[in-house]
C-alpha cells in the first residue's frame, strides 16, 4: 500500500512540473534511486549468504575432485571423505534458489545475461592466452566459443539454459497450484526419482537422470525449489524459529553423517541380519553421488537454515553486493585456460604429498577462499564494465 501511495505522489509531480524538464530528470533520478534501494531491501540475505558459501562449497569439491587433492593425499582419505560429504550438496543449491526465489516470473533477459556473461570470460581468456601467452596455449576462436550451450564447457550453464526454456509453462503451473498438490508432486519425485532409483534399479538409468547433469534432475530441483519459497513458514515466533532452525541442523549433519558412515557399511553375510539390511539401505541411499538423498536433504535444510536467520543491515548489504557475483566466480575458475594452466599445476606442482593433515586442510580452505575473493574482485569489475556497455 505504501509502495502504491509512493508511485501516485511520484506520478503527480511529474504530470505537475511536466512543462520543466530539468525538475523532471531531479525526480526521475530520485525515483529510480529509490527503486534501487527497494531492490537492495527486497533482497534475501538468506538467499545471497547460501550463494556464497555454495560456490566457497563448489571450489572445495573441485580441488578435492577435479584437481585431484582426494587422489594425491589419499592416506586421508578418510578426513577427505568427510570433507567431500559435508559440501556434496554444491550442485543441487543453485537450481533450488532458482526455484525457491524465481517461480512466481520467467525473464529471457537474465539468460541472455547470463549467456553473455558466460562467452565474456570464456572468450576473453582465451584471447589473453593467445595474444601474450602463446608458449602455453595454442587454440583459436571459433564459431562455437560464441554458444557455451552447446560446447559443454560449462555444463552447469548448458542444462541451466536447457531447463530455462521450459519454465514458462511450469512456471505458470506453479503459481496457480495449490500447497497439497505440490506436496505431492515434490514427495513424488524424492521417493521415484531418488529413493526408489538407488534402491531398486541402481545400475540403471531409467530416467536419464546421468547422476544429476540432466535437464530432469534441475527440473525437479527447481519445482522443490519452488514448493518451499511459495509455502515457506513465515511464522515470526522466535521459540519456533529456533526450534526450526534445530531441525535444520539436526538433517544437514545427520545425512552428512550417514553419508560419511555408508561407504564402510560392508555386509559379508549371506544371510544378512535386519540390522545389516538397514545398513545395507543406508550404503545405497547416502553413497556419495550425484542426484543422491544426501544433497537433497543437505540443500533444503541448509537453504532453509540461512533464510530463516534475521540478518542486520551490514551482513545484507555486503552479501546483496557479493551475491549476484558468484555465478562470475564459477565461470572464471573453471575457464579451461585458467583452470588446467593456474589451478592444476598449481596445487600439483606445489603441495608434496607427504603434508600432515592439518596443513592441507589449511591449505584447502584458504586456497579456496583466495580464489573465491580473486575471482569476486574480478567479476566486479565485469560489472561495471557491463553497466557501462549498457549489458
Amino acid at each position: 500500500m505504501k509502495k502504491k501511495i509512493r508511485r501516485i505522489k511520484y506520478h503527480k509531480l511529474l504530470l505537475g512540473l511536466a512543462q520543466n524538464e530539468p525538475e523532471i530528470n531531479i525526480i526521475k533520478k530520485t525515483i529510480i534511486s529509490e527503486k534501487i534501494k527497494e531492490q537492495v531491501k527486497l533482497r534475501n540475505a538468506g538467499i545471497d549468504l547460501a550463494r556464497i558459501i555454495d560456490m566457497l562449497a563448489i571450489i572445495i569439491f573441485h580441488i578435492l575432485v577435479d584437481i585431484g587433492f582426494k587422489r594425491k593425499f589419499n592416506r586421508y582419505n578418510k578426513e577427505l571423505h568427510a570433507l567431500l560429504a559435508s559440501v556434496h550438496w554444491h550442485n543441487c543449491c543453485f537450481i533450488f534458489i532458482s526455484g525457491y526465489i524465481g517461480y512466481k516470473t520467467t525473464k529471457y533477459s537474465n539468460l541472455i545475461y547470463l549467456w553473455f556473461w558466460t562467452i565474456f570470460y570464456f572468450i576473453g581468456f582465451k584471447i589473453f592466452y593467445i595474444k601474450f601467452k602463446s608458449n602455453i596455449y595454442k587454440g583459436t576462436i571459433n564459431y562455437l566459443d560464441f554458444f557455451p550451450v552447446l560446447t559443454r564447457r560449462y555444463w552447469y550453464f548448458s542444462i541451466y539454459f536447457g531447463m530455462y526454456l521450459f519454465l514458462p509453462v511450469i512456471n505458470e503451473g506453479l503459481v496457480i497450484i495449490n500447497k497439497s498438490k505440490l506436496k505431492i508432486t515434490f514427495i513424488s519425485f524424492i521417493l521415484v526419482f531418488v529413493i526408489l532409483r538407488k534402491y531398486i534399479n541402481p545400475k540403471n538409468d531409467l530416467f536419464i537422470i546421468n547422476e544429476g547433469k540432466s535437464i530432469i534432475w534441475f527440473l525437479i530441483f527447481y519445482i522443490t525449489g519452488a514448493y518451499f519459497g511459495k509455502f515457506k513458514n513465515n511464522n515470526e515466533n522466535i521459540i519456533k524459529k529456533f526450534i526450526y532452525c534445530l531441525i535444520y541442523i539436526f538433517i544437514f549433519c545427520f545425512s552428512t553423517y550417514l553419508a560419511i558412515k555408508s561407504p564402510y557399511y560392508i555386509i559379508n553375510s549371506k544371510n544378512p541380519s535386519y540390522k545389516d539390511k538397514i545398513k545395507q539401505l543406508i550404503k545405497l541411499l547416502f553413497v556419495l553421488s550425484n542426484a543422491s538423498i544426501v544433497q537433497v536433504l543437505q540443500s533444503i535444510s541448509i537453504i532453509l537454515f540461512l533464510t530463516s536467520i534475521k540478518y542486520n543491515k551490514y551482513i545484507t548489504k555486503i552479501t546483496s553486493i557479493i551475491g549476484p557475483l558468484v555465478f562470475g566466480v564459477y565461470l572464471i575458475h573453471w575457464q579451461p585456460q585458467i583452470l588446467n594452466n593456474i589451478l592444476i599445476k598449481h596445487f600439483r606442482n606445489n603441495y608434496s604429498s607427504n603434508l600432515p593433515l592439518n596443513t592441507v586442510l589449511k591449505v584447502i580452505f584458504l586456497k579456496s577462499i583466495q580464489i573465491f575473493v580473486i575471482c569476486i574482485i574480478i567479476d566486479y569489475f565485469r560489472y561495471i564494465l557491463f553497466r557501462i556497455c549498457k549489458i
